[in-house]
């Protein structure tokens, strides 16, 4: 018996018992969902589509299969397989009950995979009346505007944080302070950091906040600017020792410049990456801590 069929024996088995002895019916599809919710408590995603594969669709109404198809795209999103639990997330009917969650896992999806305004548009399809929800969805919203680096719309959404709806609220503290990092971090320009090195050799990775490497630059710029400045002096301009003391220092200078240019554009292309993961985990959390 290999591992997946040995799964299967284990779960049918074990929806035997818990159908006969819990419940004293037998086969019933309220009891098949209420398993179904067992195994998603327990985290057990695999298991889910298993026992889905072995399931005879026909037997549910129209409710039981929007259960059954969250439940299954729930398994799938679980396991990071985001396009395939969309196609049962779109198969949930507008009467479920878990039609404002089936939104918001899409949501999140869409906005993981960069689609920003397809991900505004699937969140404002969800009319709710409930508190938590209102508040998620607009955290959605405004993390989808700090996602674009649109700051002014961002702002004009998060004035709606309330800061008290405990799933929330330190999620909604951590947005603010991803956003004021952004601002500061926006301030420093390659072109900035360039010229402040052509100013003074080590400068410019000091502004972009590389203190080692700023260190590690000066020093040798100005231990050849000496060299070169006492090699003109003893030797004079034309000398062999002066010619290869200045050129030494000049390979360095402009290097340090032409370093400090793209290492900050580095810089702010890993900041920019590290910021937008820190967001997407941010509205997850919420997530999974309401609707898992």
């Amino acid at each position: 018996m290999n591992g997946i069929n040995r799964i299967r024996f284990v779960l049918g088995f074990t929806f035997i018992f818990f159908s006969i002895f819990g419940y004293g019916q037998k086969n019933s599809v309220t009891d098949e969902l209420k398993f179904f919710n067992y195994l998603k408590t327990n985290n057990r995603s695999e298991d889910i589509r298993i026992l889905y594969q072995n399931q005879k669709i026909e037997r549910y109404n129209v409710l039981q299969l929007d259960s059954l198809n969250y439940l299954v795209g729930w398994s799938l999103y679980f396991d990071k397989h985001l396009d395939s639990s969309l196609t049962y997330f779109n198969k949930i009917s507008n009467q479920s009950v878990f039609k404002n969650s089936s939104l918001f896992y899409k949501s999140f999806i869409s906005v993981y995979k960069g689609e920003t305004n397809k991900a505004r548009q699937i969140v404002n399809e969800i009319n709710t009346f409930d508190s938590v929800d209102v508040e998620l969805k607009n955290l959605f919203i405004s993390t989808s505007y700090l996602l674009e680096r649109n700051l002014v719309k961002f702002d004009s959404c998060s004035h709606a944080f309330k800061r008290k709806q405990f799933q929330l609220k330190d999620v909604e503290e951590n947005i603010l302070d991803i956003r004021n990092e952004m601002v500061k971090n926006r301030e420093k320009t390659p072109a900035m950091a360039a010229f402040l090195s052509a100013l003074v050799p080590g400068l410019g990775k000091y502004y972009a906040g590389y203190f080692g490497k700023a260190i590690s630059t000066f020093l040798p710029c100005v231990a050849l600017a000496a060299m070169a400045t006492e090699s003109y002096v003893k030797a004079g301009p034309i000398s062999p020792q002066f010619l290869i003391t200045a050129s030494l220092f000049s390979l360095f200078y402009v290097g340090n410049i032409y370093g400090t240019y793209y290492s900050v554009k580095i810089y702010k292309q890993e900041f920019n990456q590290r910021i937008n993961n820190e967001i997407l985990l941010n509205v997850h959390i919420p997530l999974r801590r309401i609707y898992n």
